[in-house]
């Protein structure tokens, strides 16, 4: 490996990154500029790409519901209800610092 980084020697670029979505972020960005120098077409990430003329009326409120549903079952979202036994469906807030 050693061997392999020094016969790479300016080609590559350290950086430090503190979590996962950071080292994808970098890796990406790494990625999009190697294709622009070599003049290849890329796209941008789902997340990251705008809707020409979308607006709010465009969202499906249940879909965003079974979203929110599907992230808490999963751990990996946690919202607190307005109202203690808020009927499903109702508005949601963020529990702060989440």
């Amino acid at each position: 490996m050693v061997s392999l980084l020094r016969n790479a020697g300016s080609q590559l670029t350290r950086c430090r990154f503190i979590d996962t979505p950071e080292l994808i972020r970098e890796v990406y960005a790494s990625l999009v500029e190697s294709l622009d120098k070599r003049g290849l077409p890329h796209t941008m990430p789902f997340d990251d790409t705008l809707c020409d003329g979308a607006t709010l009326r465009d969202i499906d409120p249940k879909q965003v519901e079974d979203f929110v549903e599907t992230a808490e079952a999963k751990g990996r979202l946690t919202l607190n209800r307005l109202a203690k036994g808020a009927p499903k469906g109702q508005r949601r807030e963020l529990r702060k610092g989440h």
